[in-house]
């Protein structure tokens, strides 16, 4: 009797036992289950804060403005992640910056034995935004820096020649204006075999008043003598100087203020002069590749449609070669389907058409309209647009700069 007794108290502890060991088993499954569900739920906000930040970034870099750019962001994520609107803040740390921070309370099945029901999901992403060094998928046309400017808009739209090659001038200039400002943009281009150094001064128009500090490139202005200059030594051959200065118009129309800006080249002994009002507007587009020319029919219908695929700096060099009639349907595939394009600036060639070397000194969005390859020559007609956002690399803005910027996560 007491050795029966004895294994039925003992069989009794084994329930027991077993039963809180099924009992902890059953808790521990629950708390990683509930664990495992929370990890998709987070994953499932932190994707798309990201991605509300990113298009939040993508809309004032564009120009949409903060109100337009916060309210994408929070439908994004409400949308995506299933996140009441009140529960996501949308916050601008910086002039470049944009913050997304979501939270939510979701559901816990298994743990709701211990008497928690739900739990606390929350997701932060801060994107940023700047100026683009280099650019993936760029569409094959290089473009002078001159045609940019003067067809900025679709109410500016122009027809322009493909497959000839010109080199922009010497010394050129152009003007933006906008309300009472004049911004000019003065280039030189050493076209010469040998270094130059160079003097370049611009006496202020008539009617205007310099607005301080705005002469780039080591540009100083006297009041005295009311110029802007600067001075360059040993440019290269084949290398080239940007300069800008702005005023500010007191009288007068400033659609109808003239300026000419004055070039010195020490080594040729000469002046001459660039005028914002007879400036020719010479160079065209060109057919060209990125990595040394020696690319086919197959390759450029390919870039034309997808885009080159590899980043492209600027100071690249792109090589130019004539534009091919075969590469017909790729523009028109091109024109239908997606019709703005990023393209690579120049503003100096060395030698043309299959060996013109172009040096690559910006990016800017091109939108195509109409072409013509029924004749000689081809052309392509379109306008430029004021910035778009690519995807590129980070970095200084390039000296020919026309909005082109990029996007990326920072937190």
């Amino acid at each position: 009797m007491r050795i029966g007794q004895r294994f039925k108290n003992e069989g009794g502890a084994v329930i027991v036992v077993v039963t809180a060991a099924l009992v902890a088993l059953l808790l521990s499954v629950a708390v990683v289950a509930d664990i495992g569900l929370l990890y998709q739920e987070r994953r499932q906000l932190q994707t798309s804060t990201d991605a509300a930040a990113l298009a939040a970034a993508m809309d004032i870099s564009e120009g949409r403005g903060v109100v337009e750019a916060k309210a994408e962001a929070v439908q994004y994520v409400s949308v995506n992640a299933n996140v009441a609107p009140r529960l996501v803040d949308v916050g601008f740390p910086a002039v470049d910056r944009v913050r997304v921070v979501a939270q939510t309370e979701r559901r816990i099945f298994f743990s709701g034995l211990v008497g928690r029901e739900d739990a606390l999901v929350k997701a932060e992403s801060t994107a940023a935004m700047g100026s683009a060094s280099g650019v993936a998928k760029l569409v094959p046309f290089i473009v002078p820096l001159q045609k940019v400017q003067d067809h900025l808009g679709a109410s500016r739209a122009g027809s322009f020649e493909l497959g000839e090659d010109r080199p922009l001038e010497e010394f050129s200039k152009l003007q933006t204006i906008s309300g009472d400002t004049i911004t000019y943009t003065i280039t030189y281009n050493n076209t010469g075999n040998k270094s130059e150094s160079i003097s370049v001064r611009d006496p202020l128009p008539d009617g205007t008043v310099y607005i301080n500090g705005s002469a780039d490139s080591g540009g100083s202005y006297s009041a005295s003598t009311k110029e802007v200059t600067w001075s360059f030594a040993n440019v290269a051959p084949g290398d080239y100087r940007i300069m800008r200065f702005a005023v500010r118009a007191t009288s007068g129309s400033v659609g109808s203020i003239k300026n000419t800006a004055y070039l010195t080249t020490f080594g040729n002994n000469k002046t001459i002069s660039a005028d914002t009002g007879n400036s020719a507007q010479r160079g065209y587009f060109w057919l060209c590749d990125f990595d040394g020319g020696s690319n086919g029919i197959t390759q450029y219908d390919d870039w034309i449609r997808k885009g080159f695929p590899d980043y492209v700096y600027a100071g690249s060099i792109a090589n130019g070669t004539g534009m091919k009639v075969a590469l017909k349907d790729a523009m028109e595939w091109r024109r239908q389907s997606d019709p703005n394009i990023v393209v690579p600036i120049y503003s100096y060639t060395q030698g043309g058409g299959s060996k013109g070397k172009y040096q690559v000194i910006g990016f800017a969005e091109f939108v195509i309209t109409a072409f013509d390859f029924s004749g000689q020559p081809k052309t392509i007609t379109g306008y430029f647009t004021d910035g778009t956002v690519v995807s590129g690399v980070q970095g200084s803005a390039p000296d020919a700069y026309f909005g082109v910027d990029t996007v990326w996560l920072v937190k």
